[in-house]
């Protein structure tokens, strides 16, 4: 069997508080043509796109009633009726055993919320509409308010723990919250608790780098949601798959094209699960976005509300990224060949594209809350840097996007990092063993959609890289997290 054979949707039941008290829940499962199934390392929960086609008057009035004639029958966006807010308990098969089942059925906090209908289109004979759903906790996040005090003495991870779990109502074991180096105090004001967790990951600095580099991320993914920082995002095992004593072992590259390296050998023979069937580069290196998002350099002068005095600071990425252990995919040294900006030495300057900023940010420089007759703290926390560094840090994330297309694979989630193998461009017969170094290497899945229709599966992914190549120091940062 291939990954790429249909899955079997198992069960989609829909719960609706219009119908009449009492009834069951409606099976829905004969009317699905097409689930989409999407996760995001920017995105707070997962999302589904469900079409659902209907050729016949399926829904009676009474449920109860066993002589139900032609009159009573209704379609099914009428007769549900389905109007946003409906429960949905959802499980889809694996379709071969490598893969996992995409199970939303088991507890109650795992149901899936109806938000919306959407492209309904109807005629006498047939109706076809699309079903948006979302995660409980994104429904629940538009209900309830951030409105306590947090101490400047409390990590972040703690603070970002007590919020999933207090105010969301979200259980332990169905998160994963990486600590920070750092504290923030602040009080909630009302605020909503997904935007306050965005907001308090960009002042999260990681731990992983010793206390060096700012920026994490907060999304969910099948298994839960995750607070993690970019650091360890990039410093994680490659995508691992079990054998057939349960042991987890490092899987393939995927690979594009013919076999590539290694793959024709006996030890390792050829997976077409880990073909990759289509890809396409987004972005490379796009030089004149990355100067007008700052991510070489950027200044900031920022407003201080506990002294009343303005600071000032110009932040360097090819000064930083060694100096705070900043964590990288790739090999290239971004400032190997520097550009300068004035090739023919015309005024005599030596200044590269990483030397001038070429972004301003001002405001008011955001503390948060201090303890009475706190002076170091602000010395310590360092928020100007960490608040310059954060914006640099997600911005070079995006130096290389790849949008790729491979046999279903369900085990994945956003925020993984898999290993892609790519086949040089070449006049010769045959590539033989040879791979592309630049294009090559290891990416994290910023996104994913698991397509599951009735004639096939697939998995649509957006992987990320800072710089080209393979960085051979990853295993070495693994090894010294462990330790």
């Amino acid at each position: 069997m291939s990954a790429t054979n249909q899955c079997i949707i198992e069960e989609f039941l829909i719960h609706s508080d219009r119908r009449k008290e009492g009834e069951k829940p409606f099976d829905l499962t004969p009317f699905i043509a097409a689930i989409d199934y999407y996760e995001d390392i920017f995105s707070p929960c997962v999302t589904l796109k469900v079409l659902v086609i209907n050729e016949a008057q399926v829904v009676t009035e009474d449920e109860d009633d066993t002589e139900s004639t032609d009159d009573k029958l209704k379609a099914l966006y009428q007769g549900l009726p389905i109007r946003g807010g409906e429960i949905c308990r959802i499980k889809i098969g694996a379709n071969v055993e490598t893969n996992i089942p995409l199970d939303f059925s088991e507890k109650a906090q795992d149901y899936l919320y109806v938000t919306g209908v959407s492209n309904v289109v109807r005629d006498a004979k047939r109706e076809m509409f699309t079903l948006n759903l979302t995660s409980r906790e994104a429904i629940v996040n538009e209900t309830v308010r951030c409105y306590k005090k947090y101490s400047p003495d409390q990590n972040i991870g703690a603070t970002v723990e007590n919020i999933l779990t207090d105010t969301l109502g979200v259980d332990k074991e169905r998160f994963q919250v990486e600590l920070a180096a750092n504290s923030y105090g602040f009080i909630g004001n009302l605020k909503k608790p997904f935007p306050t967790i965005v907001w308090l990951a960009k002042k999260s600095v990681s731990l992983a780098t010793g206390g060096g580099s700012a920026g994490f991320v907060f999304y969910q993914t099948k298994t839960g949601y995750k607070f993690k920082s970019v650091d360890s995002l990039m410093r994680q095992e490659t995508y691992r798959v079990a054998d057939e004593s349960g042991e987890k072992l490092k899987a393939p590259p995927f690979y594009y094209g013919e076999a590539t390296q290694g793959f024709d050998s006996e030890d390792r023979p050829v997976n077409t699960d880990f073909k990759i069937l289509k890809f396409s580069v987004q972005q490379n290196n796009d030089i004149v976005k990355n100067l007008k998002l700052g991510t070489y350099s950027s200044s900031g002068m920022y407003f201080n509300p506990y002294n009343f005095e303005f600071e000032t600071l110009q932040y360097k990425r090819k000064d930083e990224i060694k100096k705070d252990n900043m964590s990288l995919m790739g090999s290239e040294d971004p400032t190997k060949y520097p550009l300068k900006l004035d090739p023919d030495s015309k005024t005599g300057s030596e200044d590269t594209i990483e030397d001038t900023a070429t972004r301003s940010l001002t405001g008011v420089l955001d503390i948060g809350v201090l303890a009475r007759g706190d002076t170091n703290h602000l010395k310590k926390s360092q928020p100007l840097k960490f608040q310059m560094q954060s914006v640099t840090r997600y911005n070079t994330l995006f130096t290389n996007v790849l949008d790729i297309t491979i046999p279903l694979n369900s085990n994945l989630e956003a925020g993984m990092c898999i290993e892609c193998e790519f086949p040089p461009m070449t006049t010769s017969a045959s590539v033989g063993d040879a791979i592309d170094s630049k294009q090559s290497g290891v990416y994290i899945i910023k996104e994913l959609c698991h397509h599951y229709d009735i004639e096939k599966s697939y998995t649509v992914m957006k992987v990320l890289k800072d710089f080209a190549g393979d960085n051979p120091d990853r295993e070495q940062q693994q090894v010294q997290d462990v330790d």
